[in-house]
């Protein structure tokens, strides 16, 4: 999976026109962690050099829980792919988070109705293989 978090940290970092070196001196982190956060080759922060980082870039409230639901897709992914024995069902799962941003209103009702019915157990499983 591309690291979301990198990504969303190096384009609000961009647009508001910031060099790695300030963000990375305002935040107490090397320059140099900050770039491999950005290009993926770095976890997750922990919660403490994430919220530093966040004020350094200025972030937004609609900003911040982008990024705060990138660290949780991350999470669930690094809980996915652990051990010998990967989940593949919650693989999916950090798929459909990366898409609800990008979902229609037709497609919300019809996951929804999916979601619904699940926990009631009341998909047949004809409908399930449609």
């Amino acid at each position: 999976m591309e690291n979301r978090l990198g990504e969303l940290l190096a384009q609000l970092r961009r647009k508001k026109r910031l060099r790695q070196k300030q963000v990375a001196g305002d935040a107490g982190v090397d320059k140099s962690y900050l770039a491999e956060l950005e290009s993926g080759r770095k976890a997750a922060p922990s919660a403490p050099v994430l919220g530093r980082l966040m004020k350094a870039l200025g972030a937004t409230e609609a900003d911040r829980a982008r990024i705060n639901r990138a660290v949780r897709l991350l999470a669930i992914e690094r809980a996915a792919t652990a051990g010998s024995d990967p989940l593949p069902d919650a693989m999916l799962l950090v798929r459909l988070g990366e898409r609800l941003p990008y979902l229609t209103e037709d497609d919300k009702f019809v996951l929804g109705w999916v979601l619904d019915a699940m926990g009631r157990g009341t998909i047949k499983e004809e409908e399930a293989n449609m």
